[in-house]
């Protein structure tokens, strides 16, 4: 079936699905009010008096009264026109006319009435009320116009959280994918991790609550208003760090409105990516387009209202030759010589041979790892070197680098839709509701097997739906009830085994995949062939989450108090088959260099750094928990200049629990084992935090100094429940789900070889045996459930966070349109999700270690020769301070724009379980600390958190262009000239920053014992070198030969976050001409250019420092020998991600 074909029929199913269903159609959110205060000629209040609300596109009234003391108030109103009557005996009536209602926005509209007859009307057409007078937080909204016009990268909203102060992003590349939901882009708001803000869709909230990705993802030219809270919301808003994302749909009016478009894009017109010309790569191929359309109207005029729309994605990337790495014929029998490194005999300084088959072999009375001798090659080794594709391109540096074709096939394509419904039967009764559904399919096939995710699939059908009913009880009383339900089921990461060629090539493998093979700082692994540098871990992510949502809010109007109370439930259902662990069933193998300086020699030798694997769980895991909150808001306009915004409130998380109890948790300190429900534990097996910290002040001054200033203030408190993934939370642990960990080196003198070693050779099954182990048996500790096996511990006080924001901020109107914004902005944050490995060593003054406290209470389990022993907390801080700039232009002549700077910084202690990892495309720098280094002292970890930017610049341009008829220029113009220069537009958007941290790593020495990430010594202040040229391809950004291992028994005193990657810069453009077909129907023809001037957006991937001698790299050599490049060159950008993209769009709009 041809494409064409199959969009007619979505098309036409839309058309019959209106037709059909008109009486189930759905809706959206209305969240903006107005309020003001009616005034006779003396300035005294008028009471009693008949306020009408009307809105504008749809005919839909509300009516009102004025208070004692003048005071009327609409609370909830949809996003729109609307105009404003007042009516008393003794008066003329007063209307004010038309002006826009923004997303959060509560707009004053005070009116003085003259005296006269009420059959006399007096229009008052002020200019659009532009300052922020009546709330205190620092928030961002964009109209539907902006959203649709605007060059968004692949036409995600979630691209829009980029134009606000405070906001970076580490992954740009991320935005520019076909996936906009599961592991899709998110920003980073004032230095806030990037799990940290809350998503709403018409007031529900639109999260995957597990991995805290964003939900439904809607089409843009379906959303009517976009807003985003970074600081200081009032006290409705619960769960979130770093801002509120809040969304609202479009609905019907009166008039049937809506559009046809197309979005395409091909390769044919894309520039190439910087780090592609200098290898002498071509540009990759693309086949893009995005089509859909909209239509809204009246079912009944002033009474009902629908809204559909419907969006087809295709984001095709065709069979694409991707060079990469694998073994040289000269390397598959263990010579390395081709190479170019220097390597030494596990545990000794002694150098060794390149070439392993001409090193000596330990005799009698010798040992590897102890004297200058090695066991051999490993015939493991050797049997997967043989099964690994072969270099099939000349590649770079001698044939050992992108020596290797693999062709990949990836497509992205989404179908989804939302029907909607508006209802007012009465005056006093309005009901809206919404239903929307999103499909996606993710495949990807690689031409070589042994890939890294190859051949996988990725599945995502999403539902949403919400009702909502408000209800005007009294003039000054509002009832507003929600109902909203959000399905998110996904199958992601299904690897689909098309060979056996990966079978039996490892003793005891668990499965016939090849398991994923790591090598650190090497050629074939780090982010030349992807996180691993062939296999497939085959950890599918199989899960279907439901969030059940209730919401109850009262609104009620006296003298100049607008009081607000409320009360929010919502269940959590988790259901999933969990991927054994973050080990996947097949396993992973990692090397990292410790025994031999180099990756692939101690690959050959078959010695592991790192082996494990997971059984997995029988059945499905079942975990629920509620979120609740309450709340009291009172906005108090004290006087005719000041409003105080104060209240609080009370959010509780409960713990989460399983539903047939299969859940296992450690005792930090005691080592005890225990079962969810047994023996007096809890069914959660950690504690319900109840405290002062459940209560959330909200507090604000807004004071208007004259007609055009006004100074903010604001405190407020807000708490976050972290999601950390099914990865790390206790239905992982034995008995109900084993995931067998071995983790060597860096123990002894320059990588000598530890004594419980697993090597190739012995493979998987030495890691430990699981039979035997049992509900029954669990508790003592039995070898056969916990010998190699990873532990996830949860402190039993494991609670929220909990944020302090505060910003004090002054707003000026230049020009009726005009304003201009300078705020500070602060936050300091406690009780941040952190993870710690409870097997770390504490180390002594002389250099020595010993074990440390935790667990020591059940030796049996602490030397019990377990794999890695994680502890889930909430000891982790964050602080954030910063100066935030924004100019912005309401919409006057044709001219719409907002400009955003951040002088900003954000130190934490721990960058979160998640760090730099999770998005659709890699960060733009790497090496994050995810972990803490030394849970003895972790203030050492005290640095620049992952999305510090000291400089940072955005914003967007909308104008419509000043030539044609009735226009600035050409305002006569002829028919056939304004054919050709009238109904232009541009539209453009900025991102100008600094580069993001980067913490350097090193493999080779940690005394500790826990390989959490440690940190090098730092000689000297590295040197900043950006752009000097690296001979091996790319920029020496900073020179790492001031950066060393340190020594026997010692932590490196390099500072976390140390260095700083590039920055970016791009600016997105579009140009777009309207064709007039009649007053209410045109065509618009537009040309996008995604990053314009083709400026590369740098990424830096290249953090280890265990590749000086005794490593890999050599200093007399490093940037200087043209031949020489070892691994993946640290401090040298070698790639780019985000070319010059061109996408030609129509549209048809009526």
């Amino acid at each position: 079936m041809s494409m064409h074909t199959t969009r007619i029929k979505w098309l036409a199913l839309l058309m019959a699905m209106l037709i059909a269903t008109s009486a189930a159609l759905l809706a959206q959110d209305a969240s903006g009010g107005i309020t003001g205060k009616v005034s006779d000629p003396s300035g005294a209040a008028v009471v009693n008096a008949d306020v009408t609300t009307r809105d504008v596109d749809r005919g839909t009234v509300w009516t009102s009264k004025t208070n004692e003391g003048g005071v009327y108030n609409f609370a909830r109103l949809p996003v729109g026109r609307y105009e404003v009557k007042v009516q008393a005996p003794g008066f003329q009536t007063a209307l004010r006319t038309a002006f826009a209602l923004e997303l959060n926005q509560t707009a004053r509209v005070d009116l003085a009435l003259s005296l006269g007859q009420i059959s006399q009307q007096v229009e008052v057409s002020d200019a659009v009320p532009v300052l922020q007078t009546q709330t205190t937080e620092v928030s961002t909204v964009m109209q539907s116009s902006a959203i649709a016009n605007l060059p968004l990268e692949t036409r995600n909203y979630n691209q829009l959280t980029l134009l606000v102060p405070g906001a970076v992003t580490i992954s740009p590349a991320s935005f520019n994918t076909g996936q906009k939901t599961f592991n899709a882009a998110r920003p980073n708001l004032n230095g806030n991790r990037e799990q940290a803000n809350y998503y709403l869709l018409d007031g529900m909230e639109n999260i995957e609550f597990v991995d805290n990705n964003v939900a439904y993802s809607p089409n843009v030219d379906a959303i009517q208003e976009f807003s985003v809270i970074t600081n200081n919301p009032n006290a409705e808003f619960g769960q979130f760090l770093g801002g509120v994302i809040n969304v609202s749909m479009k609905s019907g009016t009166n008039q049937f409105h809506g559009n046809l478009f197309e979005y395409l894009r091909n390769d044919f017109f894309n520039a190439n990516e910087w780090s592609n010309n200098f290898n002498g790569l071509p540009t990759a191929r693309q086949r893009w387009n995005e089509y859909g359309g909209t239509v809204g109207g009246p079912i009944r005029k002033n009474k009902l209202f629908f809204f559909a729309d419907y969006q087809g994605s295709r984001f095709d990337l065709p069979a694409t030759s991707t060079p990469k790495t694998t073994f040289t014929s000269r390397n598959l029998s263990g010579d390395l010589s081709d190479l170019g490194v220097a390597l030494h005999y596990p545990g000794t300084s002694v150098t060794m041979p390149a070439n392993l088959t001409q090193a000596a072999v330990c005799t009698a009375g010798q040992k590897m790892g102890v004297n200058p001798c090695i066991n051999g090659v490993s015939a493991t080794a050797l049997k997967i070197a043989a099964a690994l594709p072969k270099p099939s391109l000349p590649g770079l540096a001698g044939g050992t680098v992108n020596n290797l074709n693999n062709v990949v096939q990836n497509y992205t394509h989404g179908n989804q839709g939302d029907i909607k419904m508006d209802w007012a039967p009465s005056e006093k009764d309005h009901i809206f509701a919404r239903y929307s559904q999103q499909h996606i399919d993710n495949p990807i096939v690689n031409s070589e097997v042994f890939q890294y995710s190859g051949n996988g699939s990725n599945v995502f059908p999403l539902q949403q739906a919400v009702l909502d009913y408000t209800r005007t009880i009294r003039p000054t009383l509002l009832n507003d009830f929600r109902l909203g339900m959000n399905y998110f089921p996904a199958e992601a990461n299904v690897q689909a085994l098309s060979t056996n060629a990966g079978a039996n090539l490892i003793p005891g493998q668990p499965t016939p995949y090849l398991p994923g093979l790591s090598f650190a700082s090497s050629k074939l692994g780090g982010q030349l062939n992807g996180p691993f540098a062939f296999g497939t871990t085959d950890g599918p992510e199989i899960f279907h989450q439901t969030a059940i949502q209730f919401s109850d809010t009262a609104i009620w109007t006296r003298n100049a108090h607008t009081l607000r109370m409320g009360l929010q439930m919502i269940r959590y259902r988790n259901n999933y088959v969990p991927a054994t662990s973050s080990d996947g069933a097949a396993g992973q193998i990692g090397f990292n260099g410790t025994y031999t300086g180099y990756s692939e020699a101690d690959f050959f030798l078959g010695l592991p750094s790192y082996m494990g694997y997971g059984l997995g769980f029988a059945g499905t895991v079942g975990q629920r928990n509620w979120a609740a909150g309450a709340f009291v808001q009172d906005d108090w306009r004290i006087s005719q200049h000041v409003t105080i915004n104060f209240g609080v409130r009370w959010q509780l998380f409960t713990p989460i629990y399983e539903v047939h109890d299969r859940m296992t948790n450690f005792g930090m300190y005691s080592g005890q084992i225990m079962l969810a429900g047994q023996n007096g534990n809890s069914r959660a097996l950690y504690n319900q935090y109840n405290g002062i910290a459940n209560f959330l002040p909200r507090l604000g001054v807004a004071w208007s100094l004259d007609n055009k200033t006004v100074v903010r203030a604001a405190f407020s408190r807000s708490s976050f429940q972290e999601g950390t993934g099914e990865f790390n939370r206790l239905a992982t642990n034995a008995p109900w789900n084993v995931d067998l960990v071995g983790q060597w080196g860096g123990v002894g003198s320059n990588g000598g070889i530890p004594s419980n070693q697993v090597t190739l050779d012995q493979g998987f099954g030495a890691l430990g045996a699981t039979t035997g182990c049992t509900l029954q048996n669990v508790t003592s500790a039995p070898a056969s459930c916990f010998a190699g096996v990873r532990l996830h511990a949860t402190d039993p006080n494991y609670r929220p966070a909990v944020s302090n924001q505060w910003n004090l901020t002054l707003q000026r109107q230049v020009t009726n349109t005009l304003t201009v914004q300078a705020g500070y902005v602060g936050q300091h944050t406690d009780h941040l999700a952190a993870i710690y490995n409870m097997g770390q060593n504490l180390l002594n003054a002389d250099g020595t270690a010993s074990p440390g406290p935790y667990l020591g209470g059940n030796l049996a389990l602490k030397n019990g020769g377990t794999g890695q022993q994680r502890l889930n907390t909430s000891t982790a801080i964050q602080n954030y301070n910063a100066l935030q700039l924004t100019a912005q232009e309401q919409l006057t002549h044709g001219l719409v724009f907002r400009f955003n700077y951040a002088w900003s910084k954000c130190l934490t202690n721990n960058q979160g379980y998640y760090g730099r990892y999770g998005n659709a495309a890699p960060a733009q720098t790497t090496a994050d600390v995810a972990f803490q280094s030394y849970v003895y002292n972790v203030h050492l970890d005290y640095g620049l958190c992952d999305a510090d930017v000291t400089h940072a610049f955005n914003g967007y341009v909308n104008y419509d262009l000043p030539f044609g008829r009735g226009r600035a220029f050409g305002k006569n113009a002829s028919k056939a000239v304004n054919a050709v220069l009238g109904n232009w537009r541009y539209d453009t958007i900025v991102t100008v920053h600094g580069g993001l941290p980067i913490s350097m790593i090193q493999f080779g020495n940690d005394p500790t014992g826990a390989y959490f990430q440690p940190r090098p010594d730092c000689l000297a202040p590295s040197e900043a070198t950006p752009y000097k040229n690296f001979v091996g391809g790319g920029y020496v950004w900073f020179n790492p030969l001031t950066m060393a291992i340190p020594g026997p028994g010692k932590l490196g005193n390099c500072p976390i976050s140390s260095e700083r990657g590039p920055g970016l810069r791009q600016i997105d453009m579009s140009l777009s001409k309207r064709f007039t077909i009649s007053e209410s129907k045109f065509v618009e023809f537009r040309f996008d250019a995604i990053n314009a001037f083709n400026t590369p957006i740098f990424a830096l991937s290249g953090y280890a420092t265990d590749v000086f001698p005794g490593g890999g790299i050599d200093k007399s050599k490093y940037g200087v020998d043209p031949t020489y490049t070892a691994g993946i060159p640290t401090g040298v950008v070698n790639t780019s991600q985000g070319a010059r993209n061109l996408q030609f769009a129509l549209k048809f709009h009526f």
